[in-house]
């Protein structure tokens, strides 16, 4: 069993525990602002052997390949490295609705990040030494300067 697959069924297991969280990717939010979107993860599989793919309640879509250093429990999900991840949304507004995401990636210089979401127009600055996954809790909410 790769690390992937099994750090997918111990997310599994966990599923009932975990809470609506916040996410931060390499330290970016992914909806924006620090603590605007709230997502409650509903699946969790390992794909192709390294690769994790996290499902949540309105429809976003996480990719994590290769990851590593991760801490997963009731009160804590954090994956420290990864060499990719993706995520992916919907864009309710736009007359063709298709999928929207962003892309990083782990290179010799750092974490670089693409977009094909034109309407999306903020810039994210990942920063590699950041854990790769947060889901942050209300209780971290109440705990954070930010």
């Amino acid at each position: 069993m790769t690390g992937a697959e099994k750090l997918a069924e111990r997310i599994t297991q966990l599923l009932p525990h975990i809470d609506n969280r916040a996410i931060r990717l390499w330290g970016q939010w992914t909806g924006g602002k620090a603590w605007d979107n709230w997502y409650r993860l509903i699946r969790c599989e390992a794909e192709g052997g390294d690769m994790l793919h996290m499902d949540f309640h309105s429809g976003e879509a996480l990719f994590v390949w290769a990851p590593n250093r991760a801490v997963v429990d009731e009160t804590v999900f954090r994956i420290g490295n990864a060499d990719r991840l993706r995520w992916e949304w919907h864009v309710l507004s736009s007359p063709n609705p298709s999928v929207s995401f962003f892309q990083f990636v782990q290179t010799p210089a750092g974490v670089e990040w693409t977009r094909n979401a034109g309407e999306w127009q903020r810039v994210l600055h990942p920063v590699a030494s950041q854990p790769a996954v947060e889901f942050l809790s209300v209780a971290d909410l109440r705990r954070s300067p930010e």
